[in-house]
């Protein structure tokens, strides 16, 4: 995005396509495909550096960065999660916490349990998804 943006051969067509980049993140913020968002609004945000925005489009990009902050939680279902922050608290669990306490001789239920609550979550949002888009004709 930032490469796209960075390439426009002049600082109006870069502004215009930073507004389509906006208008293409509240499209996916209303359709909650958080993954997809939070690689647009990343790079609109490092295009910055390159391009000067209007008060009205920063204001556009700080209003879905604030709502995407908390990660998936205030989003319902159907929902394309960001599974990043998924991924990196299943790495903490599984460094943070030994397999098996008391001199090896138990497994480690909470670690199982930690675990299941990530995997679960995230299950909750692969077992609804249901768009019913309807074809462009």
């Amino acid at each position: 995005i930032v490469s796209v943006i960075r390439d426009e051969k002049s600082k109006k067509a870069a502004s215009k396509m930073i507004r389509f980049f906006c208008e293409l993140s509240e499209d996916l913020l209303e359709l909650n495909n958080l993954l997809i968002l939070y690689a647009i609004t990343g790079g609109i945000i490092l295009s910055f550096r390159y391009v000067e925005v209007s008060s009205s489009t920063n204001k556009r990009v700080t209003d879905i960065n604030s709502s995407i902050s908390n990660g998936n939680c205030n989003v319902q279902p159907p929902c394309i999660p960001f599974v990043g922050n998924s991924l990196y608290t299943l790495r903490y669990i599984y460094d943070s916490r030994p397999d098996r306490i008391y001199h090896k001789y138990l497994i480690n239920i909470e670690k199982r349990r930690v675990t299941y609550e990530v995997i679960n979550e995230l299950s909750k949002y692969q077992s609804s998804c249901d768009y019913n888009f309807q074809p462009i004709e």
